[in-house]
């Protein structure tokens, strides 16, 4: 599983990944620094299957922003798949539980 946050987030980040070791779960994890993204943010969507991208804002911006600057990064196949907790939930989707 991987993780980018930025700013305010990355220390529950560091909780979170904390408590998944503890359950097993193996995560890496890039903090976002900037714009304009740094070419490493790509390298390391497309390094991985799956992104969960960890940020504060209820409409997803950074997801947005990411998929903007990094559109072929994205696509099915060649490949992550960026789910933020903010769009997880405006599609009716209760918060994911460690350990679950």
């Amino acid at each position: 599983m991987a993780i980018c946050a930025y700013g305010s987030t990355h220390h529950a980040v560091v909780e979170a990944r904390h408590q998944l070791a503890d359950h097993g779960v193996e995560t890496d994890y890039l903090r976002i620094r900037g714009l304009p993204l740094h070419p490493a943010v790509a390298e390391f969507i497309a390094r991985h299957d799956r992104v969960y991208v960890a940020e504060q804002n209820r409409d997803g911006q950074m997801e947005a922003l990411l998929r903007q600057e990094l559109p072929g990064s994205w696509r099915t196949g060649c490949g992550a798949s960026a789910i933020s907790m903010a769009s997880h939930r405006r599609r009716g989707h209760q918060r994911p539980v460690a350990g679950r």
